[in-house]
């Protein structure tokens, strides 16, 4: 959470918005935008576009070692992308061109959207399902999960009484949820089916217990594997001590094929030589994923430096803020014409709250997204609601207010309300730019150790890197690419460990031994962002 200063009477917003914090924003200004329109990045120009029909992957030699099934190096994750979206279909289908067989998805994926829009694309009879290699995972039960798999109960239970997320290695849940992807998927079988994070059942068992509850979790897939529904199953997990089969498991080793892991810049653990040695030893694939959203103690933290195309860069951004800071000012000082409670007043002073402390707030752009749309927005919605039942209430019950006062009220919450919107949009694409200008400075220490990083965006670099560090393990790295450009500029930067073999550990262990990334972590340059 980000912590905010108190707020202060009128603050004076065009000091605070012409501070040196955001020098570098107005005098690049120019580039921003150029860059926000900027379809590709530098080193993907480099390449020849994604032909138009599918492509064989490159590596003969990278595979399912226990199958010998043959799997891209570079995989397209499913997390967000939905059925009877154009971006998203066209994405998928660029993929699958540039040679990239492997698709990684779960049944809680956007409430079983992302399966679906994998099914929708099987059923168009565009793509072969034997050219394609898919993953699916259970474990995580969401209010959509729930529903599904325990519909009366859920029906029992008020909103809200199972939180955001549980969790469920129950045999009969593993089941229904193989049925349900198997369903939504529109397929008969799926390639790799894994368990999600067994480790978080450690908040409500033992060590003990939980290893017995995965053993019989391994036992049904193990089964479901002979049946044919699954080609074999594995464990995606965020701890090194669930990453291999209990000892009470190891008879169902010839079924486990895989281990899921995360894997960037900032988060190495998985990319340890002891742990890649032990991957090779069990003749497992190992399939990483948050190549560029990496979990830190500072928070959540986007890899990358290409802007995203979502947020509008405008040339004159900082300015447009100024002034919607002084008219939201104006605005909140005009309510005490119609209000003398100052209670009610003060619960409408956010011009002075988000422009003091502003400073923080863009210091991390998902944490800002997350802090304007989790904590601001909320709390807004229900004085405005209340504000204006205050203003009924007024007219019927005394003779504070009239009519036209109640008019003027509710056309006031209006206007607030939208340039509130306005406000945390331009907030959120300030804190975006501060991140490319972040990104792009930390691109550039790297380059300091690792020169290919010098024509390219950062998350082209993370993944050449990545890919270097675990060259010899077979498996995928799992990116997500719901733009077509998005997956231009990931296979760039595969096709340069694909056709550079000194791009190998030796490089990772180069870059790693400079202390650039420690870095990042210890000292918060490039990636680092405000409290979270």
């Amino acid at each position: 959470m980000i912590k905010l200063a108190a707020p202060v009477a009128r603050p004076g917003a065009s000091r605070v918005l012409h501070a040196a914090l955001f020098a570098p924003i107005r005098s690049r200004s120019n580039q921003l935008s150029a860059v926000a329109l900027r379809s590709l990045p530098a080193l993907a120009r480099q390449f020849s576009s994604i032909p138009d029909t599918h492509q064989p992957s490159v590596d003969d030699k990278n595979t399912i070692p226990k199958t010998g099934a043959r799997i891209s190096p570079l995989a397209f994750g499913a997390y967000r992308i939905a059925p009877d979206n154009p971006t998203h279909t066209a994405a998928l289908h660029a993929a699958l061109a540039a040679g990239i067989n492997v698709i990684d998805t779960a049944g809680h994926f956007g409430d079983g959207a992302s399966e679906s829009a994998i099914g929708q694309l099987l059923k168009s009879g565009k793509v072969d399902r034997k050219d394609l290699f898919l993953i699916s995972k259970a474990g995580f039960v969401t209010p959509y999960v729930a529903m599904q798999a325990y519909p009366s109960a859920y029906d029992e239970m008020p909103d809200g009484a199972l939180g955001p997320v549980g969790h469920s290695l129950d045999v009969n849940f593993l089941s229904g949820q193989l049925d349900n992807s198997l369903r939504q998927m529109q397929t008969n079988s799926i390639d790799l089916f894994m368990v999600n994070c067994p480790e978080r059942l450690l908040r409500t068992m033992n060590a003990k217990q939980l290893e017995y509850r995965l053993t019989k979790a391994y036992e049904f897939l193990a089964n479901e594997t002979a049946r044919g529904r699954i080609h074999g199953f594995g464990v995606t997990t965020t701890s090194p001590d669930w990453a291999f089969l209990p000892k009470a498991a190891r008879q169902f080793a010839e079924a486990f094929h895989a281990v899921q892991v995360p894997a960037n810049l900032c988060e190495r653990q998985f990319l340890a030589p002891e742990f890649l040695q032990r991957i090779q030893e069990e003749r497992l694939a190992l399939f990483t994923h948050r190549l560029i959203n990496a979990v830190t103690p500072r928070g959540v933290q986007r890899l990358a430096s290409t802007p995203d195309p979502q947020h509008d860069l405008p040339e004159d951004l900082v300015d447009r803020l100024f002034n919607d800071f002084q008219a939201l000012e104006q605005l909140e000082e005009a309510l005490s014409q119609f209000v003398n409670d100052s209670v009610v007043l003060s619960k409408f002073v956010w011009s002075g709250v988000l422009a003091e402390n502003l400073e923080r707030i863009v210091a991390n752009d998902m944490a800002a997204r997350y802090y304007l749309d989790q904590q601001v927005a909320p709390v807004i919605r229900a004085d405005l609601v209340k504000l204006k039942e205050l203003a009924t209430h007024s007219t019927t019950e005394s003779d504070d207010m009239d009519a036209d006062d109640c008019a003027a009220i509710t056309q006031w919450c209006s206007e607030y309300e939208h340039l509130m919107i306005t406000i945390r949009a331009r907030i959120a694409a300030l804190a975006h730019a501060h991140a490319v200008e972040r990104h792009r400075a930390a691109r550039d220490l790297l380059a300091l150790t690792f020169l290919d990083a010098r024509d390219a965006e950062l998350e082209q670099a993370a993944l050449a890197l990545v890919r270097a560090a675990r060259r010899d393990v077979p498996g995928s790295v799992l990116v997500g690419m719901r733009r077509p450009e998005y997956v231009e500029s990931m296979v760039a930067a595969s096709r340069i460990v694909d056709e550079d073999p000194e791009l190998d550990r030796s490089v990772w262990d180069q870059v790693e031994s400079s202390g650039v990334l420690d870095h990042w972590m210890d000292a918060g340059t490039g990636m680092a962002g405000s409290d979270a």
